[in-house]
């Protein structure tokens, strides 16, 4: 469903337990908003899906890694002009920098999920609140087609 301009943003909210949930769950979440809000281009979708499952992947991996289990949160917003993702966990701390990332070479095995992320989004952040991540997506929206 389509926001008109002045209304609030439509929100949606999903919690995933690592383990059972994977990458998968989060992706299953996504695809049920774009069901009940067809006013998302195919273009967003695909580039929010691939940012949300690397996101997701790289908290399952390294932000829970030794945990028995961890719990990730999912809040998507969508207004007229943007789409707002936060991804917040209750894993490990995560040192990393989010501008000096760079693509890797064609040989390397990783390293490729925080650079594609940010060239699929407007804005991306990184903040550790106490004893949680909080990650923050946006993109701009673009003309459904």
């Amino acid at each position: 469903m389509a926001e008109e301009a002045g209304s609030p943003p439509a929100r949606y909210e999903w919690s995933l337990a690592c383990p059972p949930d994977d990458v998968n769950t989060a992706l299953d979440f996504l695809r049920t908003i774009w069901v009940s809000d067809t006013s998302v281009s195919a273009i967003d979708r695909a580039a929010l899906e691939t940012a949300v499952v690397e996101m997701t992947g790289n908290v399952i991996e390294h932000a829970a890694a030794g945990a028995a289990e961890a719990e990730c949160r999912i809040v998507v917003e969508i207004d007229p002009a943007v789409i707002r993702i936060e991804v917040r966990d209750d894993g490990a701390s995560i040192d990393l920098d989010l501008d000096g990332s760079a693509m890797p070479d064609d040989t390397a095995e990783s390293g490729r999920g925080i650079p594609m992320i940010r060239a699929l989004v407007d804005e991306f952040s990184y903040a550790r609140e106490g004893d949680v991540n909080h990650w923050h997506l946006a993109r701009s929206r673009t003309a459904a087609v």
